[in-house]
């Protein structure tokens, strides 16, 4: 291990953490909250050749960018299906580049030994919320890579190093892919960082030697193109949705995930843990501005900026705190290399994090057996192919479209409106869904694809009804229990099989 560490301390990190976490990306199933309906809105735009403009059963979604579902929609294309290990590399390899920037960073004004750069480049791995989002579908490990890839270049340009024509086009690019992969946060937090960071050095009139007059053109033209796609394929009420709705609205009255000013000062603990207590601990104890670097400088410029800027928006979540993780952590070693570093340091580090990764990997080879307390798929699987299936007390369950190959029909949280069209003719002619026959493939051992769940229709003479139900709602005594003991059952996970 001692070896393989320094002859390449990178690439043995990301080997042995890529076995550990190939269980949990092999097997488990999608998360329906996020994951199932970026899927199902892939699946929608395939079929109604939209570009720009994406939807979720007919309704507008506007709410992020176009690119990481550009992702999800050309690996359906490619693969046939929606596969959770494909997919899940989107996460995985935005970290690990991440942590190849963000230690070519620390090489480039610090002498590093190989046994801290592996240690560092775990601890980054082991933070709570990046290593959560490493395994996650979501766009915001994408947009995290896209900013660093900024800030990399402004430091660059800022410290002469390397091709400072190609940076200074490299620059705006990467800060258009940041928005262009998750928002308006892509594009404010590299700027402002750049901005606050030239004014504390009271280089501020140097700004135009970053982004000059060249580089706004080229952020401006890539965004009106996006914009002129986004008003052909949706028209100018996507448009106002986009920019008034989902941008502003989100910042100043946000009506999802609206929280107070001080969240995440009660909250960056958990979210950056544990790394965070003893980078901070180094700060307070030894920054010393006349000895202190630039990359420490602007590393902790980029920290309290984007914390301010975020906790100052009206919308807020523990993963929009992901972009200042890489900065948290490096932090340490920068500051490290100038002070005393406890000898025992990196083994621990490294001893402690692969260990983690170790019962990371135990876990995950029982992931199977969670899948039902994860998403639908076990769920949809034993539901027969051409069965209407209503739900009740579900979450979101609009996008098992994606398993059962039709729409579901969702009673929410009433039972007595469920139950009332058991007597209604009328009523259950309009919940039955369309009579679609899946197109998936038999089952396999390995990958957790959307294609593997092939609903059971032997013994289908007539077409079968199915409720999904919370097994915790269904409440003795009541007409719901009533119900479902006279008809038959199946258990699975948190959720009740009701055939009718």
């Amino acid at each position: 291990m001692r070896k393989l560490i320094e002859r390449n301390p990178l690439l043995t990190v990301f080997g042995l953490t890529f076995l550990c976490l190939l269980p949990i990306l092999i097997g488990r199933d999608f998360t329906p909250s996020n994951e199932l309906r970026y899927l199902s809105i892939a699946d929608e735009a395939l079929r109604d050749g939209n570009v720009f403009a994406f939807y979720n059963h007919g309704i507008p979604y506007a709410d992020k960018p176009p690119l990481y579902l550009w992702i999800v929609i050309a690996c359906k294309w490619l693969l046939g299906h929606h596969s959770m290990f494909v997919l899940s590399l989107f996460s995985l390899i935005p970290a690990y580049l991440i942590i190849y920037i963000m230690d070519k960073w620390l090489r480039s004004e610090h002498v590093v030994s190989p046994a801290t750069r592996a240690a560092t480049a775990l601890m980054m791995l082991s933070t709570a919320m990046f290593a959560g989002s490493a395994v996650v579908l979501r766009m915001d490990m994408l947009m995290t890579l896209f900013i660093v890839l900024a800030l990399w270049s402004f430091y660059k340009l800022y410290r002469h190093i390397g091709n400072e024509r190609r940076e200074r086009w490299l620059l705006p690019l990467w800060i258009f892919l940041a928005l262009f992969s998750k928002g308006p946060v892509g594009f404010f937090m590299p700027v402002l960082v750049i901005v606050v960071f030239l004014a504390l050095r009271r280089e501020l009139n140097r700004f135009s030697q970053f982004l000059g007059w060249k580089a706004w053109a080229l952020m401006f033209g890539l965004f009106a193109l996006w914009i002129l796609g986004v008003w052909i394929d949706g028209g100018t009420p996507y448009i106002k949705n986009l920019l008034l709705h989902q941008t502003v609205g989100r910042a100043v009255n946000s009506f999802s995930h609206d929280k107070p000013f001080l969240y995440y000062f009660l909250h960056i603990w958990w979210i950056a843990a544990p790394w965070i207590f003893l980078s901070a601990y180094l700060v307070w104890n030894n920054w010393e501005t006349r000895r202190s670097s630039v990359t420490e400088h602007l590393f902790l410029t980029t920290i309290i900026v984007t914390f301010l800027m975020l906790s100052s928006f009206s919308a807020k979540l523990g993963v929009y705190m992901l972009p200042i993780l890489p900065m948290v952590v490096y932090l340490i070693p920068v500051i490290q290399s100038r002070t005393a570093k406890p000898v025992w340091q990196d083994k621990a580090v490294t001893i402690g994090v692969l260990t983690f990764f170790a019962l990371a990997f135990a876990a995950g080879l029982f992931i199977a057996r969670i899948n039902p307390y994860i998403g639908y798929g076990p769920l949809c699987k034993a539901i027969p192919a051409d069965a209407t299936v209503s739900t009740l007390y579900v979450p979101r369950p609009e996008n098992m479209d994606v398993y059962l190959g039709h729409p579901v029909t969702d009673y929410a949280r009433t039972p007595d409106t469920f139950l009332a069209t058991l007597t209604d003719s009328t009523s259950t002619a309009t919940a039955t869904a369309t009579d679609t026959t899946s197109n998936a493939t038999t089952a396999t051992a390995t990958d957790t694809n959307i294609a593997d769940y092939t609903p059971n229709t032997a013994g289908n003479t007539n077409r079968p009804r199915v409720l999904i139900v919370k097994t915790a709602k269904i409440t003795p005594g009541t007409p719901l229990a009533t119900f479902t003991s006279s008809h038959p059952t199946t258990p699975i996970g948190p959720y009740t099989l009701v055939t009718y």
